[in-house]
């Protein structure tokens, strides 16, 4: 601002006195809440309310976090997280006003994915006669394996499959002796169990193990005769 001053004292007809006058502008505000966020596995979407006197702009997210505003709404929609262990992003909100800068961080922590492992059927009984194949479904999330494989007389073997990654089968035959001398009598014979685990490998991760009980039809001999005899 300028200010002309006239002072007339007889020595000096005029003066000239010019004055600069300098205001400061409001400082600027910034608050947000809130700023950190649990979220499951499964996801969602969540809410913070930004409060500013001035402009905000969201900064950049990690790819499995969408951020958009609303006027005074910066919303994040967390997608699912289908590894098994936890993860963190990390948002960044700028307030703007005239050559002030102010800046808030939002935090959001996902849960790990869970891993899920089933079975079906959980038991299975082969008929007398060896060498049935049965199917044997898996469900799962996570890499899995059958751990034990059994060869050999009067016990079972994988025929196909064995491993995978989420929903699959394997196949698995019995090696049960029998032959048309043998007839079943009604009770089983317990073979070695089955067993299925998921393989993640991530410390901290605890396996799933499942178990298959087996077992074959007892059997008995038939004498043959000469109608059955070739």
């Amino acid at each position: 601002a300028e200010v002309r001053v006239l002072i007339n004292d007889g020595s000096v007809s005029a003066l000239a006195v010019e004055y600069t006058v300098s205001q400061a502008g409001k400082d600027l505000a910034l608050s947000v809440s809130p700023t950190s966020f649990s979220v499951p596995a499964a996801g969602g979407e969540y809410n913070s309310t930004v409060s500013t006197n001035g402009s905000y702009t969201i900064g950049e997210v990690p790819t499995w976090i969408e951020a958009s505003k609303l006027g005074s709404v910066a919303s994040f929609t967390v997608a699912e997280n289908t590894e098994f262990i936890q993860r963190t992003g990390t948002v960044t909100i700028t307030a703007t006003g005239g050559s002030q800068t102010k800046s808030e961080t939002v935090t959001l922590v996902q849960a790990a994915n869970i891993p899920v492992l089933t079975v079906s059927p959980e038991s299975i009984v082969f008929d007398a006669a060896s060498g049935e194949l049965r199917t044997v479904t898996v469900t799962s999330n996570a890499p899995w394996q059958i751990t034990n494989s059994v060869e050999g007389t009067n016990q079972w073997r994988v025929e196909t499959g064995g491993s995978g990654t989420g929903n699959g089968s394997f196949t698995v035959r019995s090696d049960y002796p029998g032959t048309k001398y043998y007839t079943c009598d009604g009770s089983n014979v317990r073979l070695p169990q089955l067993n299925i685990s998921t393989k993640i490998g991530i410390s901290g991760v605890a396996e799933i193990v499942k178990t298959i009980n087996m077992y074959c039809k007892s059997t008995k001999f038939v004498a043959p005769t000469l109608d059955t005899v070739e």
